[in-house]
Formats: structure tokens, sequence, C-alpha cells
């Protein structure tokens, strides 16, 4: 796992991945800290390995009842929406905007909640969560912006 860590500090993601297949290979990821089964689980999404990254983000679902969850969920999300599965994203993005509704990850999932139901063309239900994130305090001036166009797309 620090190899792991290690190649991806460098920009060396296959090898990262290589490594984490190494130790989920040879000892399993029961023992992972939940940081090292999220950056697994990051990178074989950002490959494009969607049932893999699933089941290694379903591990966090499984051993962590805190923060985890959260970003686990949104990641999961990320992996239904890279397959054009928006109403299965839709359902893991909202466990994170119910949850953690103004950490980086439940704002994250509602944005990208938000682009999923408008992907589905249901623009009342993707301005609904449009205008749940604008309303937050706080909001990164990314985000906002973010919302903004969502909302200017579906004609709001």
């Amino acid at each position: 796992i620090a190899l792991a860590r290690a190649r991806e500090a460098t920009g060396d993601r296959q090898g990262a991945l290589e490594a984490y297949a190494r130790a989920a290979r040879d000892g399993g990821t029961t023992g992972w800290k939940r940081e090292a089964l999220l950056t697994h689980g990051r990178l074989l999404t950002e490959e494009r390995r969607w049932s893999e990254a699933r089941t290694v983000l379903e591990g966090v679902l499984k051993q962590d009842s805190g923060g985890g969850v959260a970003e686990a969920a949104a990641g999961i999300g990320d992996t239904y929406r890279g397959e054009g599965e928006s109403l299965a994203a839709v359902e893991y993005y909202m466990t994170p905007a119910y949850l953690a509704p103004e950490s980086p990850a439940g704002r994250r999932a509602l944005a990208a909640a938000a682009r999923s139901f408008a992907a589905m063309k249901q623009p009342d239900a993707a301005a609904i969560v449009w205008k749940k994130l604008l309303a937050q305090s706080g909001l990164p001036a990314d985000l906002a912006a973010a919302a903004r166009e969502g909302l200017k797309e579906i004609g709001r």
C-alpha cells in the first residue's frame, strides 16, 4: 500500500494500481485503512474499471460508519454514471447528500445528482437539487457557478 501511495504521488497511476492489486492479492483488503480503499477505488474509476471500483468502494461501506461512507457512496455513484446508469448513480449520490450535505463529498454528490437528473430528462428534480446546493452557506465559488450554470441549462 505504501508503494501504491508513493507511485500515485509521483504520477504513476498504472504503477499505483499494480501495487494495490498486488497488495490485495497478497493479503486481501480487510485490514486496509479507509484512505487506501478510497484511493484505490478512485484510481479504478479513473481507469473506467467500474465493477472493480465498486467492489473496492463497497468495502468502505461495509467497514466504515463515519465520513468514509459519504466518499465511498459518491464514488460508487461515479461508477454508475460512467456506465450511463443515471438512476443508480442518483441513488448512491443521495447518500452523501443526506449524510454530510456540506462536506466536500456531499457537495460533489449533490452536483453529480443534479447532473444525473438532468441527463434523465428530469429538470424539476435537477432544479431542486441545484437549489439545495446553492442554499448552502460557505459554498465554494466553483460549485456555486456550476449550480447556476446547471439551472441555466435546464431553463430555470
